[in-house]
């Protein structure tokens, strides 16, 4: 009997309560090495925020290059974090959903994640909820 391809392709963090972005960076360090993970949700984040939020889901995007759909929500990413974003959105050419939702991006934050996104071909779907803005 062939045996069935069982690898994990979703995850899901949920009501992450980080207390560093040391921390943060060592769970997501387990996802690096998980190359069958295609879809990551990462909702209501707290006690990081801002640039530490950001540079994590950069180095996420940046360190799995099999990532197809990213959904951040709740978490308190505003202009600045969206700057520490740009890198790894703008590596990353496996990317085809990504939702950031009450993020606190603001118009200004939804334009660096556009920037970032320019040439990219294999972006389908964006998502920005202007839920909670700056």
């Amino acid at each position: 009997m062939p045996r069935s391809d069982t690898r994990l392709t979703k995850a899901t963090l949920w009501e992450c309560d980080f207390g560093s972005q040391e921390d943060v960076a060592q769970l997501l360090s387990v996802f690096y090495t998980n190359r069958s993970i295609t879809d990551l949700t990462i909702h209501q984040i707290t006690n990081l925020e801002g640039v530490a939020l950001g540079t994590c889901l950069s180095n996420l995007m940046q360190n799995m290059p099999q990532l197809q759909c990213l959904i951040c929500s709740q978490g308190d990413l505003r202009v600045h974090g969206t700057r520490a974003l740009h890198p790894g959105l703008r590596a990353n050419r496996t990317l085809k959903q990504l939702y950031i939702s009450s993020c606190k991006l603001g118009d200004g934050g939804f334009r660096i994640v556009a920037d970032a996104l320019v040439g990219n071909t294999t972006m389908q779907r964006i998502l920005h909820s202007t839920q909670f803005r700056d």
